[in-house]
């Protein structure tokens, strides 16, 4: 059984295969063809990578397809050997029937079993020679694709080495204008394009209908906070940004979508991004009005006008009359535009001034790149003028619908802001304007990061610095066992960055959020969150790790090679952490406590992960580190409860009724609004003293931080109702033994009152 259910599952993949082989044949034939008209006829830069992108596709497939068939040929080779086995065994068994003599039956089903066994290896041979057929014809198939790719990397580096032969016409030989070259070279673009498109969109359709879903969901969300929020925007002037992105919707969504799907689509043809500008650009043509000034919007129309130009312009090869006519129009008029756009832009008030920055830099590095490319041009190097212009161009438009998408997000997340669900959020209550600044920036990041990537791209696609880029990036640096590039560094170090950035997001919201709406001991919610912290990190690193391509065995050798070093040499750092741990998870100091430290007493604000922090009620924030508070004793006075206990010390002149003042002292206390009913005050006649009989008022308070306030308050009202109740409060008294005098002298001893209890000590 388990050999027939390999058999016909084999048996259907290969079908599948034989099924499809066909189509694939052909397609591979035309992309041939076509493939050798366009490296005839001086292929352009675009196209050159188009094709390269359309065979490296085909490859790809059949490689899959290889794989797949050399797998299912294991597959049967493994069911023959074992078939072959079990022919052996039953022919054992067969031999030992005849030889002692067993039933005929049992003779019978042997045989049968023989000859099924026999039957079903001849099927899988003759699959396996199916499967060597087919394969043959992928690996025939996946040759003319090696062979067009090295065709195509050959006419790359012809186009790379024109670019530097000014051969082409100049401003001196001002070439003929020729219309028919221009619409034979646009009827070949489309065809090309259309059939890379239909490739594209068979190879890739989910794809597609994930940017047909995110434009739907886009769209929809943009009408959800528009009715949410729309009547909260009405009379609110510094939202108008945000009102207008409401108001259209459609073009708002297509400028996101655009911007999201286009990083899924790195391996898209040309045909693909020119639909998408078609789209995007008609979208932006839309919204540019409601973001900038009319000064500055007519110039951005003009470079919108430019990428067309440069749509029409890309099939026409730099060095022909037709193709330098519109290189040197586009260039002249966008070195142009930029200028008047710079000047513009400074004088524009909506456009934040960081934005503004960045743009009159781009706009200085357009005008750099585009004044190269009419000096080269004007030399008779049409190639690098064309290739210079139209990246420019492309450029240019790009870092325009990124800023665009970037406005347009800022403002959905105003609006998001804004709306009664998130409003019941404490953290956007309180922090509305900290989360939407942090956002924007994180935002503008991205964009900025993006941008830089897809033009740092182009430029490696397009000239030599791009394998010697890609090699330091690349190229390993052995210490020992261990190999570590340029690029696992910086892929570590970002995954190090973003570990943080999530980590404290986490705590914030946890801390603002979520804990405070659980009924949790004091002191849980912060060691939740002080917990979630180390996870996230440690999460973080262990990412960090397998990103950067680090073996997490020889990671751990070396760690243990230098935990040795660790352990000697920052032990105390080692037991703060350990200690900051305790801390964390027994709990005997928790954020708010009021705890004594030796000679330091204050409140407890950070228990960090190798230190705490504790802010002394003279303002003062002391440093302590985590180990002294885990290896000395510790006073915590809110340990369990918040509840004080205030003591004040009172003296009465010899002769007072105690009971009476026992009584005073009741009263007052009870008094006081602040004190405890439960546990209730105290007041205990402690002794005879020196000079008084010595009393002492016990009351409890329900919060640490008034209990001297208390105490104060109660010394006041206590003196006053002594006073009142006329009884003293004794000076201190001694009595004077004098051991020799003079017999000829004569003393006279008053009573002496000292003024101070200095004196009578002195």
């Amino acid at each position: 059984m388990q050999i027939a259910g390999l058999k016909s599952k084999s048996s259907a993949r290969v079908t599948r295969l034989e099924s499809e082989l066909p189509d694939l044949r052909k397609q591979t034939s035309d992309l041939e063809e076509s493939t050798k008209r366009e490296l005839q006829a001086q292929p352009t830069m675009d196209s050159i990578q188009d094709l390269e992108a359309a065979w490296r596709r085909r490859d790809g497939l059949l490689r899959g397809w290889l794989e797949d068939l050399v797998a299912e040929g294991n597959g049967i080779d493994e069911s023959l050997s074992q078939i072959q086995q079990r022919v052996e065994q039953w022919e054992d068994a067969r031999g030992r029937t005849h030889a002692e003599a067993f039933p005929s039956t049992i003779r019978e089903n042997i045989r049968q079993t023989l000859d099924q066994m026999s039957s079903t290896g001849s099927e899988l041979r003759r699959q396996r020679t199916r499967l060597l057929t087919l394969q043959n014809e992928v690996v025939g198939l996946r040759s003319i694709a090696q062979e067009s790719l090295n065709k195509i990397r050959s006419a790359s580096e012809q186009q790379l080495a024109q670019l530097l032969a000014f051969d082409g016409p100049s401003l001196w030989s001002v070439p003929r204008f020729a219309p028919h070259e221009m619409a034979s070279r646009l009827s070949d673009e489309i065809k090309r394009d259309y059939l890379s498109l239909q490739d594209y969109f068979s190879k890739s359709p989910k794809r597609f209908v994930f940017d047909l879903i995110l434009l739907c969901v886009m769209i929809g969300f943009l009408f959800i906070l528009k009715r949410a929020v729309g009547e909260r925007l009405a009379d609110r002037p510094e939202l108008n940004a945000s009102k207008y992105i409401l108001t259209h919707p459609i073009s708002s969504a297509i400028v996101v979508t655009a911007l999201v799907t286009g990083l899924l689509h790195g391996d898209a043809p040309a045909a693909w991004f020119k639909c998408a500008f078609l789209v995007t650009g008609a979208a932006l043509a839309w919204l540019l009005p409601g973001m900038v000034q009319r000064e500055v919007l007519s110039v951005l129309y003009f470079l919108l006008g430019f990428r067309i130009l440069e749509l029409f312009n890309g099939p026409i090869p730099g060095n022909t009359a037709l193709g330098f006519t519109l290189t040197l129009t586009i260039a002249s008029a966008a070195f142009v535009a930029t200028i008047w756009f710079r000047r513009r832009i400074k004088e524009t008030e909506n456009i934040p001034r960081q934005w503004t920055r960045l743009m009159v830099l781009g706009s200085w590095i357009a005008n750099t790149t585009l004044g190269a490319s009419l000096i080269t041009a004007s030399l008779g190097g049409t190639a690098l003028s064309k290739l210079l212009t139209s990246h420019t161009i492309r450029n240019l438009y790009l870092a325009l619908l990124f800023w665009v998408g970037v406005t347009v997000v800022r403002g959905m997340l105003v609006v998001l802001l804004k709306t009664e669900q998130v409003q019941e959020l404490r953290s956007a209550r309180l922090y509305h304007e900290v989360i939407l600044r942090r956002a924007s920036r994180i935002i503008g990041g991205v964009a900025i990061l993006l941008w830089l990537l897809l033009v740092g791209g182009r430029i490696t696609q397009v000239l030599p610095i791009g394998d010697a880029f890609r090699s330091i990036l690349t190229t390993p640096l052995e210490v020992g066992e261990i190999s570590i590039s340029t690029a696992d560094v910086l892929i570590f170090a970002l995954s190090i960055w973003l570990s943080f950035k999530i980590a404290r997001f986490i705590c914030f919201v946890l801390d603002e959020d979520f804990l405070p709406r659980l009924s949790l001991p004091r002191g849980v919610p912060a060691t939740i969150s002080r917990l979630s912290y180390y996870v996230v990190l440690f999460l973080g690193f262990l990412v960090a790790v397998s990103a950067a391509g680090l073996d997490l065995s020889r990671f751990a050798l070396l760690a243990g090679a230098f935990g040795v070093g660790i352990g000697f040499g920052l032990q105390n750092i080692v037991n703060n952490f350990v200690s900051g741990l305790i801390l964390l998870f027994e709990r005997p100091i928790q954020i708010g406590d009021k705890i004594q430290a030796g000679q330091l007493t204050g409140e407890v604000v950070r228990i960090g992960t190798r230190s705490s922090t504790i802010r002394t009620f003279d303002g003062a924030e002391v440093i302590v580190p985590n180990g002294n508070l885990i290896s000395n004793e510790v006073i915590n006075w809110t340990l369990s409860d918040m509840q004080r206990r205030v003591e004040l010390p009172i003296g009465v002149a010899y002769g007072t009724d105690p009971e009476r003042v026992i009584s005073l002292l009741l009263e007052v206390a009870k008094a006081h609004p602040m004190v405890l009913s439960h546990p209730e005050p105290a007041a205990l006649f402690m002794g005879f003293g020196e000079s008084s009989l010595d009393f002492s008022l016990r009351a409890w308070v329900g919060t640490f931080d008034v209990a001297f306030v208390v105490r104060s308050e109660l010394a006041v009202a206590v003196n006053k109702a002594l006073a009142e109740a006329n009884i003293e409060i004794p000076f201190p008294q001694r009595d004077l033994h004098l051991r020799s005098v003079d017999r000829g002298a004569t003393i006279e001893v008053e009573s002496v009152k000292p003024t101070r209890k200095s004196t009578d000590k002195e």
